[in-house]
């Protein structure tokens, strides 16, 4: 065990522990019996595709793989780590410790008396690295947590029915180890190259002399004239430093201004590759930077924007002698928007940061200065009756016309309505979700790694989309959703 990274993590602020327990009927002896052959978790633990270790011995490395938290995820999470600490027929723990990621996971007994049992699950991490991908490792530890609960609640149903917890009786929920290893590597393979081919890989296209929009993460808008350079949604590491080798390669004058569109970290990290550059963005940005992101910031307060650069009201100004004027929003995509309009010769460009999802489900942020459908619903639409020829510009997905924005705001519409209408019905957040059916607008799941969301599906519009409504209890009345 690294006791001084130990030491650490229980003094860490990176995170609150994850964990949960659950009262079985179980006794004692036979759930400790079965639990340490770990090559039986898979038969009554969703969240293991496969494990080694016919016992937990203190001082062995545990090998086991992960799967998808969600079964449409391309992927399997292979793992090992060193058992730290094993109290009979109390508990195990269990220590990773990779590259700036440290964690410890206890699954814990307690003896109830009278054939009853507590199992429990604890784990908290801390790192750099964790701290980068914070949201889908919460994402990742609540679903083993959660399965883990359940799963015990499965042997409890086994034991009821046989009086002994007789894994046999499970089905194995894996295939043989080399068959693991083929479709682990091969899953990684598609998925990694889906995802670096379709969302990562930074590509850049021209739109007008010196102007270009970058895709890859987020899309970011360049723009070179005069000796100097704008970059609008400079990306987050590491993509925020292929755009910076992009720039290399593609401009000749240094970036003097970044123009952040929103809060999302997506958007807003690449900032500290420009020290030398002046940081605008909405007047509420930085507040909610700190306050969604605030690890990421604390000690790196320069790349915030600046209070000098605060967009309270519209604000029109030249890179060379391009004009570019920054609306602010009062409220969209977030509490935090601008949007930015600017000409080049015959050329007229709009870019709305992720006001506008082109082809995808959007994200719908529910948390604090986070999203209002009707907010972006009215901003599209005003935009595309005011700029009809306009190039405009998405946070996510390929540029677009102004019919392209009004059938986004369309979507949300039709996404709002429908879940008024599941409302109105009495239906639960799990009921509207199985009830509403979206698959007509054929859009695609977009990969991200926001506050717990991995990916943006159908499934997460309804809910956020819900949570939204439901927050605002509206009393909207249909004999039909609006789809």
């Amino acid at each position: 065990m690294d006791k001084a990274k130990a030491e650490a993590l229980a003094a860490s602020k990176d995170m609150d522990p994850i964990e949960g327990t659950i009262d079985v009927n179980i006794p004692i002896d036979a759930l400790w019996t079965a639990f340490r052959d770990a090559s039986q978790w898979r038969r009554w633990n969703r969240c293991m595709f496969w494990a080694r270790n016919k016992d937990l011995v203190k001082g062995e490395t545990l090998r086991w793989c992960f799967n998808a938290i969600r079964w449409y995820y391309p992927y399997k999470l292979p793992a090992k780590a060193e058992i730290i600490e094993v109290v009979e027929r109390r508990k195990v723990t269990w220590e990773v410790n990779l590259l700036g990621f440290f964690a410890h996971h206890t699954y814990s007994m307690e003896d109830l008396g009278d054939g009853r049992a507590r199992f429990g699950s604890w784990e908290k991490a801390n790192g750099p690295s964790f701290r980068i991908m914070r949201p889908c490792w919460r994402a990742h530890f609540t679903f083993v947590k959660d399965e883990s609960l359940k799963g015990v609640k499965t042997l409890e149903a086994l034991y009821l029915r046989e009086g002994r917890l007789d894994m046999s009786k499970l089905r194995k929920r894996s295939p043989a180890p080399l068959l693991v290893a083929l479709a682990l590597l091969l899953g990684v393979a598609v998925g990694a190259t889906w995802a670096y081919r379709s969302f990562l890989r930074v590509a850049g296209e021209e739109l007008a002399p010196g102007v270009y929009v970058v895709s890859g993460g987020c899309n970011s808008i360049v723009v070179e004239d005069g000796g100097e350079t704008l970059v609008v949604d400079p990306k987050f590491p590491p993509i925020s430093n292929w755009l910076h080798s992009w720039l290399e390669r593609h401009t000749s004058s240094p970036v003097t201004r970044v123009v952040n569109t929103h809060f999302h970290f997506d958007h807003t990290q690449g900032n500290v590759i420009y020290p030398g550059a002046r940081i605008v963005a909405h007047a509420g940005a930085e507040k909610l930077m700190q306050l969604r992101d605030g690890d990421f910031w604390r000690g790196r307060l320069a790349a915030l924007p600046a209070k000098a650069e605060a967009i309270g009201a519209p604000r029109s100004f030249k890179v060379g002698f391009v004009d570019l004027e920054l609306t602010p929003v009062a409220h969209a995509h977030t509490r935090s928007d601008v949007w930015i309009h600017l000409r080049k010769g015959s050329v007229e460009v709009v870019a709305l940061g992720d006001i506008f999802f082109n082809g995808y489900y959007p994200f719908i942020d529910t948390g604090e200065g986070g999203s209002d459908l009707t907010g972006v619903i009215r901003t599209l639409r005003d935009l595309a009756s005011r700029y009809p020829g306009a190039i405009f510009v998405p946070g996510h997905g390929p540029v677009a016309k102004a019919d392209g924005v009004r059938r986004y705001a369309d979507y949300l519409e039709a996404l709002d309505r429908a879940v008024q209408w599941a409302r109105a019905k009495g239906l639960s957040e799990d009921e509207a979700a199985k009830s509403i059916d979206l698959s007509s607008w054929r859009l695609s799941i977009l990969p991200i790694l926001h506050y717990g969301a991995i990916v943006s599906t159908a499934d997460s519009n309804i809910r956020q989309a819900y949570r939204l409504r439901a927050r605002a209890e509206p009393r909207f009345r249909s004999a039909s959703p609006f789809l």
